[in-house]
């Protein structure tokens, strides 16, 4: 699901169900294949199966982002920081991107 701020995705497993939820200004480079959706989420690869008409109709609706895939973890941790200032992360939002860029 994308929201005008958010991109939300759900999933159940055999065992659990698994849950993730970025601002679009943290996603970037996103494309649709025969392999699932693929992008980029604070410049880490991440990919989803599904149906490719639903994965299709998700990329569409997701903006262009820009620079994330080669900028440094200093300009990243910049960026996130003006994010955060800005209003658009929250906090534990910051605090999350952070220590996942930082893995």
């Amino acid at each position: 699901m994308i929201t005008d701020r958010r991109l939300l995705f759900s999933g159940l497993g055999f065992v659990s169900q698994s849950q993730e939820a970025w601002p679009l200004a943290v996603v970037a480079d996103v494309r649709v294949g025969d392999h699932g959706l693929a992008l980029r989420v604070l410049g880490q690869p991440e990919r989803f199966t599904g149906k490719f008409a639903d994965l299709a109709r998700v990329a569409e609706a997701l903006p262009t982002a820009t620079g994330a895939a080669g900028e440094s973890i200093a300009g990243e941790l910049e960026r996130l920081v003006r994010l955060r200032d800005s209003g658009v992360l929250t906090e534990a939002e910051f605090e999350g991107a952070k220590r996942r860029l930082l893995k």
